[in-house]
C-alpha cells in the first residue's frame, strides 16, 4: 500500500526559525520562572508561577538542528497564553543556540500558525498523518 491509498488522519504545519531570531530575550511575567530538566535526548522546560506549572514544552537538539515539542499551557489561568509562551520559546531558542543548533523546528495545528509567526517562525511544510 502506498501513501496515495491512505486516509489523512490529521494535518499540521512544520515551522522553522533561526535560533538567533527566535531568541528575543523576553522575560517571564511577574512571579513566573522557568525550570529545565534533562531527560536523555530531550530536555523538558516548565514555566511555574507561585510553584504551579502554567506552561511546558520539550526540546531535542541533534547536531545543528533543534526540535521543539508542543507548547502546552494551563487552561485554567486567566492570562493571555502568549505572556508565558513567547518568553518560553525565546528561552528554548537560547538553549538551542548554546547547544550549537542553528535552526529550530516544531509542528503546530494550522490555527496556531499566526501566533507563532509573530514569534519569528516561518512555514516550512505541511505534515500529514496517514492511516
Amino acid at each position: 500500500m502506498n501513501a496515495q491509498e491512505k486516509e489523512v488522519l490529521s494535518q499540521g504545519i512544520l515551522l522553522t526559525g533561526a535560533v538567533q531570531e527566535l531568541d528575543r530575550g523576553l522575560s517571564f511575567p511577574g512571579e513566573s520562572g522557568m525550570f529545565d530538566a534533562p531527560m536523555g535526548d530531550v530536555t523538558r522546560f516548565e514555566v511555574d508561577e507561585w510553584g504551579k506549572p502554567v506552561a511546558h514544552s520539550t526540546l531535542s537538539v541533534q547536531d545543528e538542528v533543534a526540535y521543539m515539542g508542543p507548547l502546552l499551557t494551563d487552561a485554567s489561568t486567566e492570562r493571555d497564553p502568549a505572556e508565558v509562551l513567547d518568553p518560553l520559546v525565546s528561552s528554548m531558542a537560547n538553549e538551542a543556540f548554546l547547544a550549537d543548533a542553528e535552526r529550530l523546528y516544531t509542528v503546530v495545528p494550522e490555527d496556531e500558525v499566526p501566533a507563532r509567526e509573530s514569534q519569528g517562525w516561518e512555514r516550512a511544510a505541511v505534515v500529514l498523518r496517514l492511516g
